[in-house]
């Protein structure tokens, strides 16, 4: 699943979801930034992407990055993917 809602991993509801489910979950970073950049950033990103993906069983989520400064999403930088784990259940310990 690929989404731009950053907020996703705050909701119960939805972390369960993706965790009943072991979907795996790319959030794109960056929800000022115009569509196409988004777009463009993903396109330059998928070689690590496919990479990250080979490797990620769900559940799990990343987060997709753009390079810095902005302007390098349009020369054709890759950004950077940050694994992350989902949140713990309510009620379970550490």
């Amino acid at each position: 699943m690929v989404t731009g809602d950053k907020r996703l991993l705050r909701r119960p509801l939805e972390v369960a979801a993706i965790r009943d489910s072991k979907a795996v979950v790319l959030i794109l970073v960056g929800n000022d930034a115009p569509r196409l950049e988004l777009a463009t950033n993903f396109v330059n990103t998928l070689t690590k992407i496919e990479a990250t993906l080979s490797s990620m069983t769900g559940p799990t989520v990343a987060k997709i990055y753009r390079p810095s400064p902005r302007q390098l999403v349009f020369e054709g930088r890759p950004g950077s993917i940050e694994v992350r784990p989902l949140p713990r259940r309510r009620g379970t310990k550490r």
